[in-house]
């Protein structure tokens, strides 16, 4: 089991520019939470999962739309926690009160 406390990523509204390019931010998140989530998964003894998964999402202080923190979130874990996010055969997001503005993921085996 992975578990990672990672920040807030951007909405996936801003996400692309009207170019349909990531946008600066979208670029620093991908990059800076690949880092992040492979340094604890290095610090947790763990490997890239190469079979099917399940991430559970828990969402402290975001009051908008839940689905809106996973695209980039998920892609920023792309190759670094899984092979590939179409390993991804259970999600779960919920919403959660208290404490600073974050995600915390737990990645299982599924």
């Amino acid at each position: 089991m992975i578990r990672l406390t990672l920040n807030m990523p951007p909405s996936a509204n801003k996400r692309l520019t009207q170019g349909h390019r990531l946008t600066t931010e979208a670029r620093e998140y991908l990059e800076n939470t690949a880092w992040d989530a492979q340094a604890q998964m290095l610090e947790q003894g763990e490997k890239m999962y190469t079979a099917p998964v399940q991430v559970i999402v828990m969402v402290y202080g975001w009051k908008g739309d839940l689905d809106n923190t996973f695209k980039l979130l998920g892609d920023s874990m792309n190759g670094v926690v899984y092979r590939d996010d179409k390993l991804i055969n259970r999600l779960v997001i919920e919403r959660r009160k208290g404490g600073e503005r974050r995600v915390e993921v737990e990645i299982t085996s599924y």
